[in-house]
């Protein structure tokens, strides 16, 4: 296993040497350890028992400290073991760790870069019994920022995105950044046979008269519904606007998204200020 040693300064001591005149500074160290690109953490299972867990570590090691990585790592295992309907049944799978540097992020209130910030992946994967009793592996997906070792993650709505642009040069096919709602349900625009679609992926449930919902104030709302209303369970939503109705997205002041399968199941997103221009960068692109 690679392991990346930082050597850090934590006070003097006086040593002497020979004559008592000639006193000679002596730099005390502590060794602390770099996250490596393998290794194993400590994980109680379901029984609270501990158990060593693999990880790795596919991009940034040596960028941060190991011991600031596993606690995050313990915090999440807790978190989903908490989240099973049996949390007896929890047993820890794997970790897999990508660490970025965020050398050009962006203060999009004030316009300054800001300084030592790292963006931190953890997906762990892990067994738990579902509601008949059947183990089923699962992985959850966190996203943290981290500045000199802090979490300051409540600074995500506020770094400036990157220009939204189309993933593929002829500009066909989706847009490289999506609209994620709780869970895995994520909004993007995607051009389809020369026709451009907001669509929605992951939906929970099946759906049928589906639609979407945007808040732009204490009561106002604007809804589209769904290109396609006829009942299917593919977990998909396809919206295609008119200008009429892109021109009115674009010039409201976004708050919510609520996405509504049309058989009950809804699902919610709170704008952060670095979204509120997702539509009006993919009506940009529409007309370029």
């Amino acid at each position: 296993m690679k392991k990346v040693l930082l050597l850090v300064a934590v006070g003097f001591g006086i040593i002497s040497c020979g004559d008592s005149n000639d006193n000679v500074i002596k730099e005390e160290v502590e060794v602390v350890e770099m996250m490596p690109e393998e290794g194993v953490v400590v994980i109680k299972n379901g029984l609270g028992e501990d158990v060593e867990v693999p990880f790795t570590c596919r991009y940034g090691s040596g960028e941060i400290a190991l011991n600031i990585i596993e606690d995050l790592m313990v915090s999440y295992a807790s978190e989903d073991k908490s989240s099973l309907k049996s949390p007896i049944s929890y047993i820890p799978e794997s970790f897999e760790v990508d660490i970025y540097v965020r050398d050009s992020a962006i203060d999009i209130t004030s316009g300054e870069v800001i300084e030592d910030l790292f963006s931190v992946f953890i997906e762990h994967s892990s067994y738990g019994n579902n509601s008949y009793g059947t183990p089923i592996l699962g992985s959850e997906l966190k996203h943290i920022l981290l500045q000199n070792g802090v979490d300051v993650s409540y600074l995500m709505g506020n770094i400036k995105n990157d220009d939204l642009k189309f993933v593929d040069e002829n500009k066909t096919g989706k847009v490289d950044r999506s609209i994620y709602f709780e869970g895995n349900t994520n909004l993007y625009l995607s051009e389809v046979n020369g026709k451009h679609y907001l669509i929605a992926k992951n939906v929970n449930g099946c759906t049928e008269d589906s639609y979407m919902e945007f808040n732009y104030g204490s009561e106002d709302e604007f809804r589209i519904n769904s290109y396609y209303k006829s009942f299917d369970c593919d977990g998909t939503m396809w919206f295609k606007l008119t200008n009429s109705q892109w021109k009115k997205l674009i010039n409201m002041d976004l708050s919510t998204i609520m996405l509504s399968t049309g058989r009950g199941e809804y699902h919610f997103e709170y704008l952060e200020n670095n979204e509120k221009d997702y539509f009006k960068q993919c009506f940009g692109l529409i007309n370029d």
